[in-house]
């Protein structure tokens, strides 16, 4: 893998890049939920929140990609009335790794995604950033156990009902998958179930991604495969992750609260008044 690169801006100018390539290869994929355009990987790019893997023997060719979205904007603080210090809160997204000349299965997905993480290591372990992601996948578990072991990010994994006040603000599935809300009659019946995760001896049943055996032991309740419910998981200080989903429920009550506010018309969060 000697021929390959990981870059970001600053390292290579975005003009350097082909974010066509990176959005087909996204949008071609037969479980992408969320669509893409060139420019909204262009725009993350050179705002710092992307990671691209190039391929130097052919003609620098993107051939992995990865990005943090931010999830609490100023635009959406402007809107709704926050807690104070908050931490940042991104969601972790838009992963691909290029389904051509043989890029997959050779770990370039971990290898992209603990670049990545690496690039916000200080803040993910000084309390000031949260990253949040829902997965699929028994693999993207793994990789957050290896960051821990390789950068100190702490982290875990749960049901999304178990912190629903952060997980409103992820979960926008589209199509047939599932609405992705957290609450009442909109709740998305796709995401895991406590049958479905270990029983660990921590509070609210939170698995810490540290505990690989435990994380293993998802693959027994879900049929042996690799393929599992809709997973919620947070990387970052445990202590402020506690602390910010504290701070939600105080400031508006019920998760029910922040997501009427959320699906608000003047709001759309959730992109439900978007047409294609």
């Amino acid at each position: 893998m000697n021929n390959l690169e990981v870059v970001y801006v600053g390292v290579l100018p975005a003009n350097q890049i082909n974010f066509k390539h990176i959005a087909d290869g996204v949008n071609n994929e037969r479980r992408t939920m969320l669509h893409v355009t060139p420019e909204s990987l262009l725009t993350s790019y050179v705002s710092g929140f992307s990671t691209v893997i190039i391929d130097k023997a052919n003609n620098d060719t993107p051939v992995g990609h990865i990005r943090f979205i931010p999830l609490i904007t100023q635009e959406l603080k402007s809107k709704i009335n926050f807690p104070t210090a908050l931490p940042e809160l991104w969601e972790i997204g838009t992963g691909l790794i290029d389904n051509s000349d043989g890029y997959r299965g050779r770990g370039l997905y971990r290898m992209i995604r603990n670049a990545h993480v690496g690039r916000f290591q200080s803040d993910l372990n000084n309390g000031s950033l949260v990253a949040i992601g829902t997965t699929k996948s028994l693999k993207i578990l793994h990789t957050l156990h290896q960051a821990q072991n390789k950068y100190g990010i702490e982290g875990i994994i749960l049901r999304h009902t178990d912190l629903p006040f952060i997980a409103a603000f992820t979960c926008v599935c589209t199509e047939d998958f599932g609405k992705g809300y957290q609450c009442g009659i909109d709740a998305c019946d796709k995401r895991i179930q406590s049958d479905q995760l270990p029983m660990t001896s921590t509070n609210n049943n939170l698995l810490d991604q540290s505990n690989l055996n435990a994380i293993m032991g998802i693959i027994s309740l879900n049929g042996n495969s690799d393929t599992i419910p809709c997973t919620m998981y947070l990387q970052g200080k445990k202590d402020a992750i506690l602390g910010m989903e504290a701070k939600l429920k105080k400031q508006f009550g019920t998760p029910e609260n922040l997501v009427l506010q959320l699906r608000d018309p003047t709001i759309d969060y959730y992109g439900e008044l978007k047409t294609n």
